[in-house]
């Protein structure tokens, strides 16, 4: 559950105590959006009754709001089981490059998204990428400038997601960015006004590079080993086994087109355990179907295709 441009801080008592079906509430907040997680009680069996209760006091809560924030988005589409899971693991016995994996986890998902018939899909266990500015800060002095202006310089160039920091001796500030640096050439560019009244690029004045998150937003692991899982669901209606078999498909030839030191592993697939759900109902039926004294040999086979036959 999500609203762009929502005050720091964001506050879930108000669910806790109205919604006795919540067992787990975690707040966060970055610059231009605050996240509400809310977790189910085991218990509760019927979602959808909760989440339209959620939905309606989200509306209740939206008018209330300070100006210019946007009504709360409700996502509740990540609750249903994923028809597939596949997990990019590192094989070297080097560490392991986050990067990297996370990149081809990136492109996996997108290949995963254009399978005919998928519906969603997400990655699990992303750390995050941010950008780092180191900077000298008797460069930084005799510009006139303070880290704090360098980084308003930064936040207010044009990015919507990644995050960053200003790092000189002694100083490590945070920056959020309200968009994505598609590289970092394009941070370099960013226009700073100096003291008096000059512009140096960024780059000029700065070093610039790009790292993982640490620590990490989120970590995943597969057999102990650090990993990235994709998953990805199936539109209802169709026929699962048909699905599976093209993301299979596509997980092949993506694993054929990955650097040494990177695998894929399928971790799930739904169709095997759908056939063999489909195939106890079969021979569930069967055995109730079959008349008494069946079992102990007392009807012979001739009989047993005569009654069956009258079914």
């Amino acid at each position: 559950m999500c609203g762009p441009r929502l005050p720091p801080r964001p506050s879930g008592r108000g669910f806790t105590r109205v919604f006795a079906e919540i067992d787990v509430l975690e707040s966060t907040s970055r610059q231009g959006i605050a996240v509400l997680s809310l977790e189910l009680s085991d218990a509760v069996t019927n979602v959808t009754p909760v989440w339209s209760r959620v939905r309606d006091k989200l509306s209740d809560v939206a008018p209330s709001l300070p100006e210019g924030v946007q009504t709360p988005e409700l996502l509740d589409d990540r609750g249903y089981a994923f028809s597939i899971v596949a997990a990019l693991r590192w094989t070297l016995d080097t560490p392991p490059n986050p990067q990297l994996m996370e990149r081809y986890a990136e492109r996996l998902e997108d290949q995963l998204r254009q399978v005919a018939g998928t519906e969603y899909t997400h990655r699990f266990g992303v750390a995050g990428e941010q950008v780092e500015v180191m900077v000298d800060p008797l460069e930084l002095n005799a510009l006139g400038l303070s880290v704090g202006q360098l980084a308003g310089a930064i936040e207010a160039s044009d990015g919507r997601r990644t995050a960053g920091e200003v790092v000189t001796q002694g100083h490590r500030l945070t920056v959020g960015l309200s968009g994505e640096f598609d590289a970092l050439d394009r941070l370099r560019e960013i226009n700073v006004t100096t003291q008096q009244g000059q512009s140096v690029k960024l780059g000029e004045i700065a070093e610039l590079r790009r790292g993982v998150q640490d620590p990490p937003s989120a970590v995943a692991l597969l057999n102990g080993e650090r990993a990235v899982f994709v998953g990805a669901r199936m539109v209802p209606g169709q026929r699962i086994d048909a699905w599976v078999e093209r993301a299979q498909a596509q997980l092949a030839a993506f694993d054929d087109e990955l650097p040494i030191g990177l695998a894929v592993e399928e971790v799930f697939e739904q169709a095997s355990y759908t056939n063999q759900r489909l195939s106890d109902v079969a021979i569930s039926l069967l055995m109730g179907l079959a008349p008494p004294g069946s079992s102990s040999g007392r009807l012979p086979w001739r009989s047993w295709w005569r009654w069956s036959a009258l079914i």
